[in-house]
């Protein structure tokens, strides 16, 4: 009896070990793998498991025990995107603690407001993975409303239902006609108009010269029915880039959108800013490609389709998408795109099937026959040349007293609040100058 008694003694103690240690390996031990003494993680809007992995192998020692633990506190089914720090020596707890309540906002300015968090008392924002910043409204006009706010409570005047008609450069400062016939003396000038063509020819006027001006961040028309039946379909991650255009491809990822017209989404508009002038002189018509599995090489693809052949061989193989990250409507369209029978099963698939496959998943290519409108263009590249004014007060080198900001210099960003950024910080300059 004795005996049996410290046998299961012996077994409770040898269990305790093990649970514990098991309790340790996955929650208490340290699981990071950087020099830094921390670490942000940017995780994308509409992230699932897979990006969250692929976002944390470079940092994370022991990849499936941080899955396990997440799985064990729910993390997994709530993923929350935005910008976490994650510090030197973190355990997966404090890992996942930080991923689930520690978003760690920008610091901008916008006037003398310095933080994300000051200005959530002025707009609703959303900050993307990538830093881009965007009116959880979706609506510039929110924007619009905030500066048309502050600058009414600060006493400045703006003059509406009018136009200026014409600029003269004085002797001392500048005269201002109206088109409703008044006049206006200002010692100091800033244009600050965009892309109107009214703002080029005044700063023309006033010796300037004036980069011809294309239009910037807009979408790709296709002419593919079959793609134009997918209309609202979204891929959250994708690479993308031009065809042709450069030995080494400028490659852009993010989210991807197709449209009734073709293709539109962050990816595809960053990649129209970067190619702005290079799309404008070959009149839009090019060849953009779409890599939907960014984060798989070619020979992981075909591992995987061909590891799905050999487990499910009288599936059929357009009914269900091998990968979770492409959509059940865009594996089919794929699918057709690589001459396959929709009926077929995977038994009868070959290597030469698989090789299509693996292309259409990283090499979807598309011919571009114009520019989508994207409302209006009222972003561009070109304008007045950057090395005509002085970038510490944005005054002109050429018109003394003239300052200009914004859109109207030969300076674009990408999507995502770069384009607001150059205006609000020049203007800044030029009203601190």
């Amino acid at each position: 009896m004795k005996k049996v008694k410290y046998i299961l003694i012996i077994l409770i103690f040898v269990l305790g070990l093990a649970g514990g240690n098991y309790y340790y390996n996955i929650f208490l031990k340290t699981n990071t793998k950087f020099n830094k003494d921390y670490i942000f993680l940017h995780i994308p809007t509409s992230s699932d498991q897979n990006q969250l992995l692929d976002s944390l192998k470079n940092y994370l020692t022991d990849i499936p025990n941080f899955i396990e633990a997440a799985g064990y506190k729910g993390y997994l089914d709530n993923i929350k995107p935005g910008r976490f720090k994650i510090k030197n020596g973190n355990n997966n707890t404090e890992i996942i603690n930080s991923l689930r309540s520690q978003n760690i906002p920008l610091k901008v300015t916008f006037n003398n407001i310095e933080t994300l968090n000051q200005l959530f008392g002025h707009i609703s924002l959303k900050i993307e993975a990538d830093n881009r910043v965007f009116p959880i409204s979706n609506q510039s006009q929110s924007i619009i409303d905030c500066l048309v706010g502050t600058a009414e409570s600060l006493g400045v005047r703006i003059w509406t239902e009018c136009q200026v008609d014409h600029i003269d450069k004085q002797e001392r400062g500048f005269l201002l006609g109206l088109n409703n016939g008044h006049e206006h003396v200002a010692d100091k000038l800033v244009l600050a108009t965009g892309s109107s063509r009214s703002g080029y020819e005044w700063a023309r006027a006033l010796g300037h010269e004036i980069i011809n001006p294309v239009p910037s961040l807009f979408t790709f028309k296709v002419q593919d029915t079959d793609l134009h039946a997918l209309s609202g379909l979204a891929l959250d991650h994708a690479e993308v880039y031009i065809k042709g255009l450069a030995k080494k491809p400028l490659k852009q990822s993010g989210p991807v959108l197709v449209t009734h017209w073709g293709l539109s989404g962050p990816a595809i508009i960053k990649l129209s800013a970067w190619h702005a002038r290079e799309l404008h002189e070959r009149d839009y018509h090019v060849e953009v490609v779409v890599n939907t599995l960014p984060g798989m090489s070619d020979e992981a693809v075909a591992e995987a389709i061909a590891n799905y052949r050999d487990q499910h061989p009288l599936k059929v193989v357009a009914d269900r998408p091998v990968f979770e990250a492409i959509p059940k409507r865009l594996w089919r369209y794929l699918i057709k795109r690589c001459d396959i029978d929709e009926s077929l099963q995977w038994e009868r698939i070959r290597k030469r099937d698989t090789q299509k496959m693996v292309d259409e998943l990283h090499r979807s290519t598309h011919e571009v026959c114009g520019k989508g409108v994207f409302k209006e263009e009222f972003v561009t590249a070109g304008g007045v040349r950057v090395d005509e004014v002085d970038l510490k007060t944005m005054q002109s080198k050429i018109c003394p007293g003239l300052h200009i900001v914004g859109e109207l210099l030969n300076m674009d960003g990408i999507t995502g609040g770069f384009n607001f950024q150059n205006a609000w910080s020049s203007g800044y300059l030029a009203g601190n100058a």
